[in-house]
């Protein structure tokens, strides 16, 4: 700027756009705070989320400790790897995180033989929407060669919700995970 007068003015507009900013990441922190208040607490780690997440996940992580052993395969779709670490079991897949159009069918296919290759025993699925893609739901927008396979050669066996009384459905808003178990006969 060419005057003095001006370079001051910036500064102070600069310093208060700076204030401003701290100020908002000040009050999405401490909102964040207030509504993180679900705690799940594991050997390998502690995590605070929503009761909404929290509640689910948590039985999520009881329930594979219960049913596999440390190190066993446990595949969590779409995304969910949390539940690995914090229960200690591998993930099956090289893929952590499947989004909408990340698994192409050949690759949809290649996971699929690579979970049957490790005969996994558990596998959990969460209805986790993915509203900024065109496909929210992982079985019933996307990857649904992939969810078929499951129900063809899994059952379900238990459902994790913060929702109690109904019966939930993949693609609904509400968050919740289903555990299915490898059929005796596969």
């Amino acid at each position: 700027l060419s005057s003095s007068r001006s370079r001051d003015y910036a500064r102070i507009i600069a310093m208060v756009l700076v204030a401003i900013g701290v100020a908002r990441l000040g009050v999405q922190h401490a909102e964040s705070a207030r509504r993180n208040v679900y705690e799940i607490i594991t050997p390998r780690g502690r995590l605070l989320t929503t009761a909404a997440f929290g509640r689910p996940l948590e039985e999520a992580i009881r329930f594979a400790t219960l049913r596999t052993e440390p190190g066993e395969y446990l595949l969590n779709l779409p995304q969910g790897t949390i539940i690995n670490f914090l229960s200690d079991r591998r993930n099956p897949l090289r893929e952590e995180i499947i989004v909408p159009g990340f698994l192409t069918p050949d690759r949809e296919a290649d996971a699929i033989r690579r979970v049957a290759a490790r005969r996994v025993g558990l596998i959990l699925v969460a209805n986790h929407l993915t509203p900024e893609y065109r496909d929210w739901a992982f079985g019933v927008d996307y990857n649904q060669e992939f969810m078929r396979w499951i129900d063809a050669h899994y059952h379900p066996v238990a459902t994790f919700s913060a929702v109690q009384g109904r019966e939930l459905r993949f693609g609904e808003q509400e968050f919740f995970i289903r555990a299915y178990e490898r059929n005796m006969i596969d």
